[in-house]
């Protein structure tokens, strides 16, 4: 049936919103929100009723393609939470009952940019009936739509093809995803919301899909011919305006005659409330995985029997758990026997161990790894290396003597030594020592002679060792051996010169400086004290008077030269007087009057002089002349 307006202009009452609320379903992830309205028309014999409702749906994929919520991932993996896109099917309304009935809307791309006002009233109820085609008018005229379009719809006083008239239009709301921190990471949300997460550990998260509080508005966006411009209108200024009509389909467009031809469509605003699709989702602990087949053991060097052979290994576990390596060393001749590597304890994943074997005999051994994880889950064995082991070299040999094999405390002596390495090996280091490891030798440098000079200062029998290491045998030896007695002196005990110096040598042969002798003073071996040179006159040195006759009141010269002097004075009867006649180093101890001699005073009468000189070595004499 259809239900008419009698000269009304406007619908005067409007549609109530009632929330029916929403199912959260974990496993297909779908929320949905339905209310309905409730159109109260005077003149009608009842109510009229229309349902919207929203489904939105959102589920977390894991990385096997499946539907994590409500199950499992283990730690490690990555989760995509997803939203689902908007769909036309997701939006529903429809007349309670209706042949007509239109139940798809439309997701806004744009043209509701702000909530229209929404629809005010009383709450209510549908009571029932017998339902309706929504043909809701003026007695003349239609609101309604049909289901699709081409479908048929009331207007104009008859059923008729027509497009829809009226729809119902949502905003898509805001997204996010809550409820996972601490047991996954997430990248950034792409446009849709959906975001990638790690599950980092175990536990137990309840991820939220939430949808933001929207918006949406029943409106006309398909109305036929000239009905649609007035609408659009409409819906432009539907914020600041409510002037505009829907004219009747079979009026002519232009201004309102009367109330009786025009209806005023209402924006009639609806509000979606906020929500919410749990997705619980337990993290496992992840099965654990073998490690990775190991390389083939890398050698570290050539194998030579007897000496430390090396191979370093390495394999990385899926769960990065620690490994330990078995090392199958003589995996040709007994595979069950093994090496554990490290010893004790485990190593990290993926990091590189070292290896250490010596072979006891030559010839090809055939060496395999394999990894163990702390879960006792080995990996695959490694490719085989075969390790060619060359005999060990002869050990090196070496010579050592002494220039001296018996010296005494304070003597010096020579050690020499010579060293050859094995027929296949090399000198890397040698010295003499003495004691052993004093490294008495200083330098190590493999040289094939080495020589030392050693001077003992205490008696003893010391013994001297050739020590060696070369490319095979590298820990220091001893391969020869020499001997040196160094006995105590024995000395009458003298007093000898060195140079001017007075050296004292005890009767245990201990030799210490006594005294160092100034010139003229001189050292004379057997004596403890610097000696001295005696005091004489040079040839021709006495006193003498030059010439010894002279007339009164003449003057004369006196003349003299004395030898290791230390001081002289010269004195005249008539008063004439040198008291300060003195030898040093700079005159060598000597006092001379030179050849010019020294000149007296004025000679009145006979007058004596007398030189009285005092050698350095203390003894005195004098000479004396007479003038005439």
């Amino acid at each position: 049936m259809t239900a008419h307006l009698r000269h009304i202009p406007l619908i005067c009452a409007f549609v109530i919103a009632m929330l029916f609320g929403f199912v959260a379903i974990a496993h297909a992830g779908t929320v949905t929100y339905a209310a309905w309205l409730v159109f109260d028309v005077p003149d009608w014999e009842q109510s009229v009723a229309v349902t919207h409702s929203v489904s939105y749906e959102a589920h977390a994929e894991s990385a096997a393609g499946t539907n994590a919520c409500g199950g499992s991932v283990p730690a490690g993996s990555e989760v995509r939470f997803k939203f689902k896109e908007h769909a036309v099917e997701d939006i529903n309304w429809f007349f309670i009952g209706g042949p007509y009935d239109s139940p798809y809307g439309r997701w806004d791309t744009g043209l509701l940019t702000s909530q229209p006002p929404l629809i005010s009233g009383t709450y209510g109820t549908y009571d029932g009936g017998s339902g309706f085609n929504m043909d809701i008018g003026n007695r003349t005229g239609n609101f309604a739509a049909a289901r699709n379009p081409g479908t048929r719809g009331y207007y104009n006083s008859g059923w008729h093809d027509y497009n829809t008239m009226m729809t119902l239009l949502m905003k898509p709301p805001a997204k996010s995803i809550s409820g996972v921190d601490g047991v996954f990471s997430c990248g950034a949300p792409d446009a849709s919301g959906s975001v990638l997460c790690t599950a980092n550990r175990p536990g137990n998260v309840t991820a939220a899909f939430q949808f933001a509080g929207t918006y949406g508005a029943y409106l006309s966006p398909d109305l036929p011919d000239n009905a649609r411009q007035y609408y659009q209108t409409y819906v432009d200024n539907w914020n600041t305006s409510r002037t505009y009509m829907i004219q009747n389909y079979n009026y002519d467009p232009g201004p309102p005659s009367s109330f009786t031809d025009w209806f005023y469509p209402q924006l009639m605003g609806i509000a979606i409330p906020a929500q919410t699709i749990s997705c619980p989702i337990t993290v496992t602990t992840p099965a654990n995985r073998p490690p990775s087949r190991p390389d083939e053991p890398t050698p570290g060097g050539a194998c030579v029997v007897g000496k430390d052979f090396s191979i370093a290994m390495t394999s990385t576990d899926p769960d990065n758990d620690p490994l330990y390596y078995k090392v199958y060393w003589l995996w040709d001749s007994d595979p069950n026997a093994y090496e554990r590597v490290p010893a004790t304890g485990t190593a990290p994943s993926g990091q590189l161990q070292v290896a250490v074997h010596q072979y006891a005999s030559a010839g090809a051994h055939v060496v395999k790894v394999q990894a163990v994880d702390t879960g006792g889950n080995t990996s695959p064995l490694s490719s085989a290396l075969s390790a060619a082991c060359t005999p060990a070299p002869a050990l090196p040999s070496a010579t050592i003597y002494p220039d001296s094999p018996s010296i005494i405390v304070g003597q010096s002596t020579g050690i020499h030594a010579t060293f050859l390495a094995g027929t296949g090996d090399a000198l890397s280091a040698n010295n003499i020592d003495s004691p052993l490891g004093t490294g008495l030798g200083a330098t190590t440098n493999p040289d094939a002679t080495k020589s030392i000079t050693f001077t003992p200062t205490t008696p003893g029998l010391y013994t001297f060792y050739a020590r060696a290491t070369t490319n095979y045998f590298n820990l220091w030896a001893t391969y020869a051996t020499t001997q040196v007695n160094v006995t105590a002196p024995s000395c009458t005990a003298s007093y000898t010169c060195s140079g001017q110096t007075v050296i004292y040598t005890d009767d245990q042969c201990a030799v210490s400086t006594v005294v160092s002798c100034p010139a003229p003073s001189f050292c004379s071996a057997g004596s403890s004290s610097c000696l001295s040179p005696p005091l004489h006159f040079n040839p021709g040195g006495l006193l003498k008077i030059n010439p010894s006759i002279v007339r009164e009141d003449e003057t004369t010269h006196l003349h003299w030269s004395v030898l290791n002097v230390a001081h002289c004075s010269l004195i005249g009867t008539n008063g004439d007087s040198w008291p300060d006649l003195v030898g040093n180093v700079g005159n060598g101890w000597m006092v001379s009057s030179g050849p010019d001699g020294y000149p007296t005073s004025r000679i009145q009468q006979r007058t004596t002089y007398t030189l009285t000189c005092t050698g350095v070595d203390g003894t005195a004499t004098s000479s004396s002349a007479t003038v005439n």
